[in-house]
């Protein structure tokens, strides 16, 4: 089941992403890059796998990649033609 924009995150969302950050301390790992976040917590997203489920805070900006990289594989996928036929010069 794909979760939209509004579902992925709505309140729910919202309300785990506060309970982990009300439990955050500088040091822990990243949900990604497993790398210690040190950031303020105002800068920590809350990543999620493809399928919508919650893995745990993350730097922003391995989260965001993530989601850009997966998002543009989706794309390619989908935007991209196959190769035409070769043409032939008479």
């Amino acid at each position: 089941m794909k979760l939209d924009r509004r579902t992925r995150y709505g309140a729910a969302h919202k309300a785990v992403r506060r309970r982990l950050v009300d439990m955050y301390r500088p040091g822990q790992p990243c949900a990604l890059c497993g790398e210690q976040m040190t950031d303020p917590a105002r800068l920590l997203d809350l990543a999620h796998s493809a399928s919508g489920t919650w893995l745990g805070l993350a730097h922003r900006k391995c989260n965001r990649g993530d989601a850009a990289r997966i998002g543009n594989r989706t794309r390619v996928g989908k935007a991209v033609d196959p190769a035409p036929a070769p043409r032939t010069r008479w």
